[in-house]
């Protein structure tokens, strides 16, 4: 499923598997409006495919972002990462199970955070991914030259994260 231009679009309770690229995946791009907003992807079962099992990304940098969206009640396994979320604020991604997400062409990660603010992170069930169960990263403008953005404001508790491969 890919999702361009949308807000307010829920995607409940769907099988998505033995797709070739994002499974869930929703974007912002130079050609879209500068903001999606309360996008709901809850109880889905994602499994074997490539790359990301629910992704919110956006094509055009820190400008454009994803707000209010909720993330709950998904199983995600045999990806390359649970859920992969950048460029998201004021958000929820809680009561997922992601686990054995090791397809080698992706970063492997339960859950992959990068240039997210003000976002929960909570009641997740991590387990058995290749690389960590949480990545959380940002860009200081230094680094990455202003390519991501921050990763500030973020709350990550009451997780169950365990047989991670790295930490």
């Amino acid at each position: 499923l890919r999702l361009y231009y949308v807000s307010q679009s829920t995607i409940d309770s769907n099988v998505v598997s033995y797709n070739q690229y994002d499974s869930i995946y929703f974007a912002l791009t130079s050609t879209t409006t500068n903001v999606s907003t309360q996008d709901v992807v809850s109880n889905n079962l994602i499994h074997d495919n490539h790359y990301d099992g629910i992704s919110f990304t956006s094509n055009n940098g820190p400008t454009m972002r994803h707000t209010f969206i909720s993330i709950h009640g998904n199983e995600a396994y045999n990806n390359s990462t649970g859920s992969y979320v950048q460029f998201l604020d004021n958000s929820s991604v809680y009561s997922n199970n992601l686990h054995n997400n090791t397809d080698p062409l992706g970063e492997n990660y339960g859950i992959g955070i990068s240039s997210v603010g003000s976002t929960t992170f909570y009641d997740n069930i991590i387990h058995d991914n290749y690389n960590a169960g949480i990545g959380l990263y940002g860009d200081n403008g230094i680094i990455n030259s202003g390519r991501y953005g921050p990763a500030n404001g973020n709350s990550i508790y009451d997780n169950l994260i365990y047989n991670q491969n790295h930490s």
